[in-house]
């Protein structure tokens, strides 16, 4: 049975409901937690152009239906490798590594672990933060000998918020229905924020087609 996506402003304030029910705490990702941050957005604009997609930082319950209430649930999934390797000439056994899956049965290339507690709901990520998913996203999809930054990486970092049409601020409306600060990645922040790296992505697989040997 096919769902009918609920997108933009609508799908967020849906999201929210659903994660304060359930006690549980969602951050925004994908196309919409980019398009949020330009100000001069109109709520038009952000259901026209995005379905709304949301990472579980934890599942407390039972999982989320997929795709219940028309949004694209990411959940956590933990799967037990007797060996991963970690590098060309390294590996580890007996090891539990944790996956955001979807509804699809598709994984996401990076992990956004909490580090600390947040309100149940939906949380928007900061600009910085959206943007380090996006450029954490590019670096998993490729050796980690390569460097795929070859400029300075603020001045990269301006670049991508550019083409990806990004302002520095949220919309009004954005802020009033949302109004805690964003959150943010880093060692002191909200969410840690990491790569699933060539090698994850190949073990997992094996478990099971998560991860589309076509790229987009």
């Amino acid at each position: 049975m096919s769902v009918t996506a609920t997108r933009g402003l609508k799908g967020m304030v849906k999201a929210d409901l659903m994660l304060k029910k359930r006690g549980e705490v969602g951050l925004l990702i994908g196309g919409l937690a980019e398009a949020v941050w330009n100000q001069k957005r109109t709520p038009r604009e952000l259901t026209k152009r995005k379905d709304v997609d949301v990472l579980v930082a934890k599942t407390l319950k039972s999982p989320i239906v997929d795709f219940a209430g028309g949004i694209d649930w990411w959940q956590p999934i933990t799967v037990h490798f007797d060996r991963l390797l970690t590098s060309d000439v390294a590996s580890v056994e007996n090891i539990d590594r944790t996956f955001w899956v979807n509804g699809n049965g598709t994984a996401l290339t990076y992990r956004a672990e909490l580090n600390q507690q947040l309100r149940p709901g939906l949380h928007v990520p900061s600009k910085n933060f959206a943007l380090a998913i996006r450029i954490t996203e590019m670096f998993a999809s490729v050796h980690d000998s390569i460097s795929m930054i070859s400029e300075d990486e603020e001045l990269f970092r301006e670049r991508l918020a550019r083409r990806l049409g990004m302002g520095s601020c949220l919309p009004s409306f954005v802020k009033k229905l949302f109004s805690e600060k964003p959150v943010d990645h880093g060692e002191l922040a909200a969410f840690a924020l990491s790569p699933v790296n060539l090698k994850e992505q190949a073990a997992l697989n094996k478990k099971g087609q998560y991860y589309s040997k076509k790229k987009k």
